[in-house]
């Protein structure tokens, strides 16, 4: 049986929009629309009439916002979730910019624990328009193909990195300055904060333990301790 998500197909136009005009007030990179479909085209035309499987890591796993016919545990190698694009709007901003979380590339002992769905092959083209209109409408994600490692062996997926050559990518702030942009960044959605402690608890619902947000999340709580109390 089918499976269908809160995030239907008009609350994700309405909010591209409000997106689309936030980023482009704020001079942030957007693919245009010509570009979005014309790779939309690319991965369709690769995929032909087969079911597509998709990896998720973040938001994607407690909120897909797709039809899909099934879902697996899956483990990805060579990649990390990481704090490591930089975010000056809705709960950040110019004046007080906060991280926003992605997919990065590591050493090939790093894994990436997270979750795969199926889309039939005859909704690939509805679920992968919604997909890549939710990831690609900057520049700083790219589609690609990985390995996930399930219960059922491996299974060849798409999912969604950071491009490291936008300059969006912060990569190289430490541990402890991505804790003191996390901890104070707030904007008109709300705080930075509460967009970590919101994934570290929601990993922590699907018993996933990832060292680094765990690490990060005990830095941001350390440096809020005497505000919030």
């Amino acid at each position: 049986m089918s499976k269908h998500i809160k995030l239907d197909r008009e609350s994700q136009l309405s909010q591209r929009e409000h997106f689309v005009n936030t980023f482009l007030k704020h001079n942030i990179p957007l693919r245009t629309e010509k570009e979005r479909l014309a790779l939309l085209q690319e991965w369709l035309d690769e995929i032909g009439d087969e079911p597509l499987w998709v990896f998720g890591y973040g938001s994607l796993m407690w909120n897909p916002g797709i039809e899909y016919t099934q879902q697996l545990p899956a483990k990805i190698y060579g990649f990390q979730r990481k704090f490591c694009i930089d975010m000056v709007v809705f709960r950040a901003s110019t004046s007080n910019p906060g991280l926003m979380l992605g997919l990065d590339r590591a050493e090939d002992d790093k894994v990436c624990t997270g979750i795969i769905f199926q889309i039939s092959p005859k909704r690939v083209a509805h679920e992968l328009d919604a997909l890549f209109m939710r990831e690609l409408t900057t520049r700083i994600y790219k589609p690609v193909w990985v390995d996930a490692k399930t219960e059922q062996g491996n299974i060849h997926a798409l999912t969604f990195v950071v491009e490291k050559n936008e300059k969006r990518y912060v990569d190289a702030l430490s541990l402890n300055e991505k804790a003191k942009r996390i901890a104070f960044a707030e904007g008109d959605m709300g705080t930075n904060r509460d967009y970590l402690y919101n994934t570290v608890e929601h990993l922590r619902e699907l018993n996933i333990n990832d060292a680094y947000l765990e690490e990060l999340y005990s830095k941001v709580k350390q440096l809020r301790k005497n505000i919030d109390n």
